[in-house]
């Protein structure tokens, strides 16, 4: 092989090499993604697995040993038909205001009254005497279960029971309340672990193929490099036996 021959398989050598190594890191990046992909299911997984719901629960047709329980909404706490079942609640925020829907209906049993630029709901007893006032806060999110129960959990919402004996609403603590419970929310396990399995195999099939590309790759490459040494070596004799030529000449 000529000088000029051997530069040029040096050359072609060269180029595979950088391009090999490329691909290599490409690969590299794409197994740090996997991984990534990896921690972000398994977060997922654990977050469905430990996922919570509230519950209220009330007797079941006035029974006080069969007892139903429903998924804890504000359409359901506040309900006109709830006050038999599990007495009569409203929703108020952290600055006292009463919540309601973007129906703009307070619950029965309130007169919606409105004084300058707000609206306040007035709350009567069965003597129609005016026991309470509440100045209204319109919360469209607020039917929504996900957003009202977060909101509950967060201290943005708090619930009031009316006492009866005093005709007030008073505060009521849901946490340690029997008609409230926090239960883990099971019915969704069976689809999150199958989503779970399948996506994590998925990526353990793709990063076992990129780990056989990646050996390939190694494998071209140390090929490679064992011909670009061997001919470097040719041209480094050549330079010398023409060095040698000039020298003795």
């Amino acid at each position: 092989m000529g000088l000029a021959s051997s530069q040029a398989r040096l050359l072609l050598l060269t180029a595979r090499k950088s391009d090999l190594e490329y691909r290599s890191q490409m690969i590299s990046q794409r197994k740090i993604m996997l991984a990534m992909e990896t921690e972000q299911l398994a977060t997922e997984y654990t977050r469905s697995l430990s996922n919570r719901l509230l519950y209220f629960v009330f007797d079941q047709n006035g029974s006080t040993t069969e007892t139903m329980s429903e998924v804890l909404n504000y359409n359901g706490l506040v309900g006109e038909n709830n006050e038999s079942m599990i007495g009569k609640y409203i929703v108020t925020d952290a600055m006292g205001r009463m919540v309601i829907p973007e129906t703009g209906k307070v619950p029965s049993g309130f007169t919606s009254v409105k004084e300058g630029d707000k609206e306040f709901a007035v709350y009567k007893d069965k003597n129609g005497n005016v026991t309470q006032k509440f100045e209204i806060n319109v919360c469209k999110d607020v039917s929504n279960a996900y957003v009202f129960q977060n909101a509950l959990r967060n201290g943005g919402l708090y619930v009031q029971k009316l006492n009866s004996e005093s005709g007030q609403f008073e505060s009521h603590a849901w946490q340690s309340s029997t008609q409230f419970q926090d239960r883990l929310y099971k019915e969704d396990d069976d689809v999150a672990q199958s989503k779970y399995e399948t996506q994590s195999l998925t990526i353990q099939n793709q990063d076992k193929m990129l780990d056989l590309e990646l050996k390939q790759i190694e494998t071209q490459h140390k090929a490679i490099e064992t011909e670009y040494d061997s001919v470097k070596k040719v041209i480094d004799k050549n330079i010398e036996t023409s060095y040698k030529i000039f020298a003795n000449g």
